[in-house]
Order: structure tokens, then C-alpha cells, then sequence
């Protein structure tokens, strides 16, 4: 657990970032959601729910990534008030 994947899988048809690709991935990732957390472009739900659809993009994990997207979700939701 909380090891990022070193292979390359498959969601249905798509087809995330290849194994060598995911801390890239992850760097612009949380590059992008803290320039966010701070401004009022998007409302808190708007971000939760982009911030989960990019992270469950990226699939940085061989299993739980849709659980760790909810619970990334869930803090979005929880520090916005």
C-alpha cells in the first residue's frame, strides 16, 4: 500500500500514464490543485470533483485509487468549510 505502480494498466478502454510517467503526472497534479485551493475560481464541489477525475486519471496506484480520489475529495470538501 502507498506504492505507486511500476506497470502499466488499463481502466476499461483508457489507458492512464505509462509507470515512468506518474510522478510527473503527480507533480502538476498537486502543482494545479494547490493554485487553486486559494482562489475563488472554482467552487469547492467544482474542485473536488475535477481534483478526483485528474487523480483517478493519472491511476498512480496498482489498487485504491478510486478510494484515495473520495478521500481527496472528501478533504477539498472538509477544508472549504
Amino acid at each position: 500500500a502507498g506504492q505507486l505502480r511500476k506497470h502499466q494498466v488499463y481502466v476499461g478502454s483508457l489507458m492512464p500514464p505509462s509507470a515512468n510517467e506518474i510522478i510527473e503526472y503527480l507533480d502538476d497534479f498537486f502543482t494545479w490543485l494547490n493554485s487553486l485551493e486559494d482562489t475563488r475560481d472554482l467552487n469547492a464541489i467544482e474542485l473536488a470533483a475535477i481534483a478526483h477525475y485528474k487523480f483517478v486519471y493519472i491511476h498512480p496506484f496498482s489498487d485504491g485509487n478510486g478510494r484515495t480520489g473520495r478521500l481527496l475529495m472528501n478533504l477539498i470538501l472538509m477544508k472549504s468549510g
